[in-house]
């Protein structure tokens, strides 16, 4: 165990020399989906188990959680909600937050159920690492989830009464991202918001399997990391680049997926 970490580097450079230099700063877990839906790491790189804070900002990707925590709820879809600013039915909502990752959209989400229920949401899908308090669309916290009308029926204000010591805004880990993006792609409503039907993360992913469904909420942070979480076929795979400044967001969207294709180009045959 002494030299554990010397010979691990050693493996690396011999088997992709180009990693170390040219993706920096990165965090990496590819999990292949077992029987009873259980994930098994094929390739871990960086912080993938333990908590975020101090090592990469979750942004958009912790959208997933209060959209999974509003289907559990057994509110429906295609409920109208009349809430502080918004009028319309909660599947907008949903396609809003993960579709086009509406930053209001994922506050209100969180507001339907409030912060409490989100969170132990996140507990009973066996989620260690992962806690939400921080609104994205307005300043402050989810402490205070206001009233409103779900239906015909009005809704009372939440307060929040959980704490987590450990996270004061919001975290996550990879093994929790991937449980979630695994638990959306199996949800009749949320895949519909997840998947993938263009784009080049879904043309890289064909070439090694064809004709598969792919599912994906990726998020970025301007200074921070950019990040893709998504599931394909029987894979989970879920990166983090330091991404500089938001004029690089491209540039480092292309790394992302040149990342996953060397990754996959490793690990699965390509289709011919």
């Amino acid at each position: 165990m002494k030299f554990f970490p010397e010979i691990f580097l050693i493996g690396v450079m011999l088997y992709c020399p180009s990693m170390l230099v040219t993706y920096p700063n990165k965090h990496v877990l590819f999990s292949k989906i077992e029987k009873g839906g259980k994930l098994k790491t094929i390739l871990s790189w960086g912080n993938t188990k333990n908590s975020s804070k101090g090592s990469y900002w979750p942004a958009s990707t912790i959208k997933l959680l209060p959209a999974i925590a509003v289907m559990r709820s057994g509110i429906k879809p295609n409920t109208r909600i009349r809430m502080k600013g918004y009028a319309g039915s909660v599947r907008s909502l949903l396609k809003a937050a993960l579709g086009v990752s509406s930053n209001s959209a994922y506050d209100r989400l969180v507001d339907l159920v409030g912060q409490d229920y989100v969170n132990t949401t996140a507990k009973q899908l066996g989620l260690k690492h992962t806690w939400v308090s921080r609104a994205y669309g307005r300043k402050g916290t989810f402490r205070y989830s206001p009233p409103y009308w779900l239906g015909k029926k009005y809704i009372r204000a939440k307060w929040a009464k959980l704490k987590n010591p450990k996270c004061n805004s919001n975290c996550t880990s990879f093994k929790d991202l991937q449980k979630m993006i695994l638990y959306a792609s199996k949800d009749k409503e949320l895949r519909r918001w997840t998947r993938r039907r263009k784009g080049r993360f879904l043309k890289m992913v064909r070439k090694y399997i064809p004709s598969v469904r792919v599912y994906c909420k990726p998020g970025y942070v301007a200074y921070h990391h950019g990040l893709t979480n998504c599931r394909f076929g029987k894979y989970v795979l879920t990166i983090a680049i330091r991404s500089g400044s938001w004029k690089q967001y491209w540039k480092y969207k292309k790394k992302k997926i040149r990342l996953a294709e060397t990754i996959l180009k490793s690990k699965l045959k390509r289709s011919r």
